[in-house]
């Protein structure tokens, strides 16, 4: 009896031993810092600005968060400088900077220049198979503009057919380019 006696005891205190050593064990998980997993960022747009452009002047001159922006390709008269871009790969892609224009009074090369603050935002994202890009850009001024200068100008821009395999489209026959939409009252 007494070895069915001991062989009881020391089960029952391996068992003691065991369930102590695991309740430790708990409480040692409970003591360690509780973190929560970093929310998740959207890789999807992350990844899709790296592959997304806006056509300057001809379709095939892409340009990825530009710093300078030609609006008028014939002769280089009015551009976007100093752009600051946010939202890069979003739907929309805003950007502020200023609007560089010459007058053209008496004549281009005589004229002066001007420059005012604007916010720019790149929209209608179309997507291909390996590139984006921006299909209409819309300028408006921070501010009054100066006089005879429209307060919003609207550019329809050559870029990916929305759903296309990934080759590039014109803009519409009546906005070339970089042509306004809605011509300034200049």
């Amino acid at each position: 009896m007494n070895a069915q006696r001991l062989q009881r005891l020391a089960i029952g205190a391996a068992a003691v031993a065991c369930s102590g050593l695991l309740v430790g064990c708990a409480s040692l998980a409970d003591a360690a810092p509780h973190t929560q997993p970093a929310p998740a960022q959207d890789n999807g747009v992350a990844a899709r600005a790296g592959v997304t452009y806006l056509a300057e002047c001809l379709d095939h001159e892409l340009v990825q968060r530009p710093g300078t922006y030609t609006l008028a390709c014939a002769d280089g008269n009015e551009r976007l400088e100093k752009l600051s871009w946010s939202g890069w790969g979003e739907d929309k892609a805003t950007a502020t900077g200023e609007l560089v224009t010459a007058t053209c009074e008496p004549s281009c090369a005589a004229g002066k220049t001007l420059r005012y603050a604007v916010r720019v935002e790149a929209s209608a994202l179309a997507e291909g198979e390996a590139a984006a890009t921006y299909r209409t850009l819309t300028v408006s001024s921070v501010g009054k503009p100066p006089a005879g200068y429209a307060e919003t100008e609207t550019y329809q821009l050559p870029g990916i057919t929305p759903g296309g395999p990934g080759t590039m489209a014109d803009a519409p026959a009546d906005s070339p380019s970089a042509t306004p939409s809605a011509t300034p009252s200049r």
